[in-house]
């Protein structure tokens, strides 16, 4: 699925929000900045719109890299809304280099409360 916003921050929110959301879905997400047109392609008596341009492949390719459950980010978005993703809460944010050049920054939740994860720590009888 492709979804097109104006504004980066709301991006970014909608993203944390659909993998905070998702029980056991786990989403591969990616965010990108560019241009895009919506075409409409008539099938008979239907219309069919969808987006194209150079932005829909990134964001394809950006979304397979992302790992299942996580977010990654462009270098390009992740330069307009680093400050949010910084102050994102308990999420791991992981970035990727190439010498000095940032390749792409990635957002992994923390896991879900289980009881597979859960420890106890009983006190010892002496």
């Amino acid at each position: 699925m492709l979804v097109h916003f104006e504004d980066p921050f709301a991006a970014l929110e909608m993203a944390l929000e659909m993998q905070q959301m998702a029980c056991e879905a786990r989403f591969q997400i990616g965010l990108v900045s560019g241009e895009c047109a919506l075409a409409t392609l008539q099938l008979e008596e239907r219309e069919i719109r969808t987006f194209v341009g150079g932005a829909v492949e990134q964001a394809e390719a950006v979304a397979r890299q992302a790992a299942p459950g996580s977010i990654r980010i462009s270098p390009e978005t992740y330069a307009r809304v680093h400050v949010a993703v910084g102050s994102v809460a308990s999420w791991m944010l992981t970035s990727e280099y190439e010498g000095e050049t940032m390749t792409s920054a990635s957002l992994t939740p923390p896991p879900r409360p289980s009881s597979a994860l859960s420890t106890f720590a009983g006190l010892g009888l002496t």
